[in-house]
């Protein structure tokens, strides 16, 4: 029912969006999004929607404490820059336990790159890994697979009169992620919040997030602050380093919009994936082990 509601919800928004006018981007290029539209408050960029969880087989536990760590680590090797990543067991899932730092550097239509350190300093990106825009993080100009290609913003032909949209709610979607591994769905987040029960603290690394909101790191995640960049916001587009952990997941919530994953120092909910996220703010990936 979640899918059937997005489809519908994407038609509609598609049938509003036929007077915008916005230009196709080329075809080798990431595509962005040409709105003025921001939200409301640089403080709360993604808002919660309403979500109906679905089930686990495997009930995880807490592996990690002060004294003890006893998480079930494993190690990936991204073949195409030679990082090397940690990764932890979650219930059934295996997960990045470190953010993405591949350089995406994919031109959209209105921007040099799709992918940023934190305030443009590679120091940042040694630490927190890089920030995505969806379109980048879908790996919208196919550099790794299909199963992305041209995910991105609505765009229209001749003035607006033809829509050309394409409608990116895969289920599996490599992305940006190396092989092996996809970008996590909105169900792939629903799975890991039936595994656990604990609050943000048990995702949230120790240490790196403002005072008092560091996190207890129960399950081996290490959710850093990594803040998020905002290419319609200026002069300070990059926000929230030390209050918001961000990353984007593959689902699709309508033309400018897809569902991203908030953990922040002013939220105990464990995971959140959003309705208004907007697909032109750049956040970092976390990329799940394929099946």
């Amino acid at each position: 029912m979640r899918k059937f509601d997005k489809y519908l919800s994407v038609a509609i928004l598609a049938l509003l969006a036929a007077c915008s006018g916005d230009d196709s981007a080329s075809s080798n290029e990431v595509e962005s999004s040409s709105s003025e539209v921001l939200p409301e408050s640089s403080s709360s960029p993604v808002s919660s929607s309403s979500i109906v969880q679905s089930s686990s087989s495997i009930v995880a536990v807490p592996c990690k404490t002060e004294t003890e760590d006893n998480c079930k680590y494993g190690t990936l090797v991204d073949e195409r820059d030679g990082q090397t990543y940690r990764t932890v067991i979650i219930g059934e899932q295996e997960w990045m336990a470190e953010n993405l730092n591949y350089a995406y550097l994919q031109p959209t239509a209105t921007l040099d790159s799709s992918s940023w350190c934190y305030d443009n300093d590679p120091e940042n990106c040694e630490t927190f890994g890089r920030l995505y825009l969806w379109s980048a993080a879908m790996d919208s100009a196919a550099l790794f697979s299909e199963d992305g290609k041209g995910c991105g913003f609505a765009k229209s032909t001749t003035s607006g009169v033809e829509i050309v949209y394409k409608i990116c709610m895969n289920d599996s979607v490599r992305g940006v992620c190396p092989e092996g591994w996809h970008l996590p769905s909105e169900d792939d987040i629903f799975i890991l919040e039936d595994a656990v029960s604990d609050s943000s603290l048990s995702f949230k690394s120790t240490s790196g997030w403002d005072e008092g909101c560091n996190g207890i790191d129960a399950y081996g995640m290490s959710l850093m602050p990594t803040g998020f960049y905002r290419t319609q916001f200026s002069p300070d587009r990059f926000s929230g380093k030390g209050s918001y952990a961000l990353f984007w997941t593959s689902s699709e919530v309508g033309i400018n919009q897809a569902a991203g994953v908030q953990i922040s120092c002013s939220y105990s909910t464990i995971l959140i994936p959003g309705g208004t996220s907007d697909k032109s703010d750049a956040y970092s990936v976390r990329c799940i082990k394929d099946e």
